[in-house]
C-alpha cells in the first residue's frame, strides 16, 4: 500500500488511518501493529520537524510473507541520517538525559534494520521487521 501525506503534524490521523487500514488487511496482531504504528508515527515526525523538502511525503508499507517493510521518501530535500543521533542511555536518571532521539532508539531497537538512502535531493527511510511466521 502506497500514499502520500501532506509534510504536516496534521497528517498523522490519515497516517494512523493508513496504517489501520494495512493492519486489518492483512491481520497484523497487536504488537505488529504497534510496531507499524510506532515506526511511522516517528519517522514521519522526524521529516516533518527536520528535512525541508517537498510538500509530500510517500509512505509505502509491504508485507512479503513474514518481511514487513515501511519506506518514507522525501524528495527535494537535504541529507539526513537518523543514524547518526547519540546513542541513547536508557538507564540513566531522567534529569540526566538529553531531550530527543528516544523514538528512533526505540525503532532501532524493534526493528531488524533501519536504512537511510540519500539520492540527489531524494531520501527514502526503510525500516523492515520480520514477523512470526504467517
Amino acid at each position: 500500500m502506497r500514499r502520500k501525506f501532506r509534510r504536516d503534524i496534521g497528517a498523522l490521523d490519515g497516517l494512523f488511518s493508513f496504517a489501520e487500514e494495512f493492519e486489518t488487511e492483512n491481520g497484523l496482531d497487536d504488537s505488529e501493529s504497534y510496531f507499524l504504528d510506532l515506526t511511522l508515527e516517528e519517522l514521519f515526525t522526524n521529516l516533518v520537524r527536520h528535512a525541508r523538502g517537498s510538500d509530500d511525503i510517500d509512505v509505502e508499507i509491504e508485507l512479503d510473507g513474514d518481511l514487513m517493510t515501511i519506506r518514507l521518501t522525501d524528495r527535494e530535500t537535504k541529507p539526513f541520517d537518523g543514524n547518526s543521533f547519540r546513542e541513547i542511555d536508557t538507564k540513566a536518571p531522567l534529569m540526566e538525559r538529553e531531550p530527543g532521539g528516544l523514538g528512533i532508539h526505540l525503532v532501532k531497537m524493534m526493528a531488524d534494520s533501519l536504512e537511510y538512502d540519500y539520492d540527489d535531493g531524494t531520501l527514502v527511510i526503510m525500516a523492515t521487521k520480520r514477523l512470526e511466521e504467517r
